[in-house]
């Protein structure tokens, strides 16, 4: 069985190990083995909100207000209920050097709305 996770998804896939005969010996001591086709798997989602990507609809604009008073423009990749994942396309490290709080955040969604 072999188990994967990545952000709210879990994936589950059993499979049977191959060894091959002639490799039966050198199996035992080396971390390379080959497995048959799966036949089972199994994906759950783990979050019990749901997250809406956006990033490959449209980019959408978002304005990050600090607490010190700094803007900064990025692009929202996805949403939910409980939160929003940015890309930001510029270094970050003066603006950021410090753990900072958000003030505000301005999400302009394509119908001119705002969030």
């Amino acid at each position: 069985m072999f188990r994967a996770l990545s952000g709210g998804v879990s994936i589950i896939f059993q499979s049977n190990l191959n060894i091959p005969p002639e490799e039966d010996s050198l199996s035992k001591t080396s971390s390379l083995h080959y497995f048959g086709l799966p036949y089972k798997i199994a994906c759950t989602q783990l979050r019990e909100i749901v997250r809406v990507n956006l990033e490959a609809i449209t980019e959408v604009p978002v304005v990050l207000y600090l607490v010190g008073g700094a803007l900064i423009k990025v692009a929202v990749i996805d949403v939910s209920t409980t939160g929003a994942k940015f890309k930001v396309n510029q270094d970050l490290g003066q603006e950021l050097r410090d753990l900072q709080v958000l003030d505000a955040c301005k999400i302009s969604l394509p119908n001119d709305e705002t969030l």
